[in-house]
């Protein structure tokens, strides 16, 4: 073959090539391109499965982390905020949610009662919030309750006009049962609460809270024992039957058949590790008991 023969030969070798090379590099990115919405569909999904599980929150949640969070309706608009939960200690029951609405910096507001049925705990672009299941009319037209006169029940919030009035002479009912029998107390009450035992030895006091959002209940109250302003001492989740409220003169407490020797011995609980459940506390003060006769 002469030289120039093999010239033409290389440079078509050399052409066929290069628009081969074209060829698959188009291809690729062709398949790039049709991939690519698959996997922006896949981030779409895993987005939407993540908003879904953020919208399903746990129903344990500490007072202190609920306290202050705004009210919504089912349309995102706000009407109000929690201010405190009225706590029925004879069984541990949430009877209500104190809803602040309308005023401004807490000046000329209106407290309703919410039965906590109508709440739903939800975490969505706003934040954390409560979802009202009823019209901000509901709410706004509510009687409410003063400061001073916190109601047994929750409000009976309705759009029957007859259902109004007779909410508005059990409201009145109410308000007169609640100066002669309390009932229920705020977990803003129970909080910062001392805890004696029954030689009258202070224990501790109770830093907070943990409320069950499904049963409306309280899971447990949380002892604070020793420590500095918070820092260093010991957790414990009390089971409200296990305390009894108790009041002389004007001071009240909570009395707790235990000694500092004992809860020396239990195991409290972490700060970064809050327990869904209360402890076994009467079962540890029988075996402590035993123990020692």
């Amino acid at each position: 073959m002469t030289s120039s023969k093999k010239a033409w030969v290389l440079c078509s070798v050399l052409g066929m090539s290069l628009v081969t090379g074209q060829v698959f590099a188009q291809q690729v990115e062709t398949d790039a391109q049709t991939e690519q919405p698959t996997a922006q569909s896949q981030k779409d999904r895993d987005g939407v499965q993540r908003e879904k599980a953020v919208k399903a929150p746990k129903p344990n949640h500490r007072y202190s982390t609920i306290a202050e969070t705004a009210v919504r309706t089912a349309d995102g608009e706000r009407v109000g905020r929690i201010t405190d939960l009225a706590i029925d200690l004879r069984n541990g029951q949430i009877k209500y949610a104190a809803v602040s609405i309308g005023g401004f910096l807490g000046i000329g507001d209106k407290l309703v009662a919410v039965n906590p049925d109508q709440l739903t705990l939800t975490h969505g672009e706003q934040g954390q919030y409560f979802s009202f299941d009823g019209n901000a009319d509901h709410l706004k037209n509510a009687n409410g309750f003063a400061e001073d006169r916190w109601p047994n029940e929750a409000e009976n919030l309705s759009d029957n006009a007859e259902a109004d009035q007779q909410n508005s002479d059990r409201q009145e009912t109410k308000k007169n049962q609640a100066q002669r029998v309390k009932q229920v107390y705020r977990a803003s009450e129970l909080t910062s609460m001392p805890v004696r035992n029954l030689e009258g030895d202070e224990l501790g006091s109770i830093s907070d809270l943990m409320v069950n959002l499904k049963n409306n209940r309280v899971q447990y109250a949380a002892l604070s024992v020793g420590g500095v302003l918070g820092l260093g001492d010991k957790m414990f989740a009390v089971p409200m039957k296990a305390m009894i409220l108790k009041k002389e003169q004007d001071n009240e407490f909570f009395l707790l058949d235990a000694t500092p020797e004992l809860l020396e011995q239990m195991q409290g609980f972490d700060q970064n590790a809050w327990p869904n459940k209360a402890m076994s506390f009467e079962q540890e003060a029988k075996q402590n008991k035993n123990s020692e006769s």
